[in-house]
């Protein structure tokens, strides 16, 4: 399966959960929470097309790089031996 090119907030959120990047309580960084860091003007750059709010996953990995130390793509079958 492909990545991919840009993401919604929830596939965002779902993406970070996965990783086990949390926010307060241990709990996934919500969409909510996302919407408030882009009125904040921090968080991953967003990119508004067609009304919908999107974030570009080459933004997002360096994002994620920068203020996580690693990128939280997640591959499937990563520890499958054959």
């Amino acid at each position: 399966m492909s990545t991919p090119l840009f993401l919604t907030s929830q596939q965002v959120s779902d993406r970070w959960a996965q990783a086990g990047i949390l926010g307060r309580c241990n709990k996934p960084i919500s969409p909510a929470t996302l919407a408030f860091w882009r009125s904040e003007g921090t968080g991953p750059s967003p990119v508004k097309a067609a009304g919908a709010i999107r974030y570009g996953i080459k933004a997002l990995r360096r994002y994620e790089r920068e203020n996580f130390g690693q990128e939280c793509d997640v591959t499937q079958n990563s520890d499958t031996h054959g």
